[in-house]
């Protein structure tokens, strides 16, 4: 069973979903064994922070629909039982794409990558009992035993089919706008982005950016990236160019980072891409 299929197992989430989100809240049922190893309490404390980095780059207009350089946003996350951990996002309004990252984020930090497993599992001959004994790590499928979805939208906006297992995205000319389709997975060298009219990398946009990127938030559940995400290298490598170096992400989301870079309009942006 694939990492993705324990998460599917384990998900209940409405099959509609607005395309603008005011409100997420995601509620974490821990397993004996999770409560026996004090997880529920340990994960908290991880999602308390996990929240001050999200509120960072949604409030500066990360997903923000319509665009704002400025958005309202709190991210809380609350033990409300012995085995139950509520983690709730609220905003003036995000793409629908908010719901992807918050899922991907709980698997990142209820699931350690599977070699680590793998390696206490041939140390120990292949005895899962056992490895489950000595490895220290977590285990999505060990360790959770429902993930719950709730998501609200503005008043009369109608919902509409949404596959958990493929973030949508826009057309790239200026986000909210244009057809869905599938997400368009980049795995690339160097891209170049052109045509911008910022002439100055917001530090602390990047960082938020670069933290949430290395907990596979921008990536589909399971992928093994060819390049590591969080370590990608951003810089201006000229007027209204931006230059990024080693980078596997879903398109859609570089493209919401330049356009929150570049005042919610990347109409004008033109990208060359040297691939992996």
């Amino acid at each position: 069973m694939t990492l993705l299929d324990q998460i599917l197992g384990r998900l209940s989430i409405p099959g509609t979903l607005p395309e603008v989100v005011t409100r997420g809240v995601a509620t974490l049922s821990y397993s004996q064994d999770a409560l026996d190893n004090g997880r529920p309490e340990e994960r908290a404390e991880v999602w308390q922070e996990m929240c001050e980095d999200l509120v960072r780059l949604l409030e500066v207009g990360f997903l923000a629909r319509p665009f704002a350089a400025q958005v309202p946003v709190s991210a809380s996350a609350v033990l409300t039982g012995p085995d139950k951990l509520v983690i709730t996002v609220e905003t003036s309004g995000a793409h629908v794409n908010l719901v992807h990252v918050l899922v991907r984020l709980i698997v990142a930090t209820h699931h350690t990558p599977d070699d680590g497993f793998q390696r206490v599992l041939d140390a120990v001959d292949g005895d899962v009992d056992k490895a489950n004994e000595v490895f220290g790590g977590l285990v999505y499928d060990r360790d959770v035993g429902a993930l719950t979805v709730q998501v609200a939208g503005p008043e009369g906006l109608e919902p509409m089919p949404v596959d958990i297992r493929a973030a949508l995205w826009h057309n790239v000319h200026v986000p909210a706008s244009g057809p869905l389709g599938d997400a368009i997975l980049m795995e690339a060298e160097e891209t170049v982005i052109s045509n911008l009219t910022f002439d100055d990398l917001d530090e602390e946009t990047e960082d938020a950016f670069l933290t949430i990127s290395s907990m596979n938030a921008f990536i589909p559940i399971g992928l093994d990236a060819v390049h590591e995400p969080g370590d990608e290298e951003m810089f201006l490598s000229g007027p209204g160019t931006l230059t990024v170096h080693t980078i596997s992400i879903e398109q859609v989301f570089l493209f919401e980072l330049v356009a929150t870079l570049n005042g919610g309009d990347i109409s004008r942006a033109q990208a060359e891409v040297t691939a992996a």
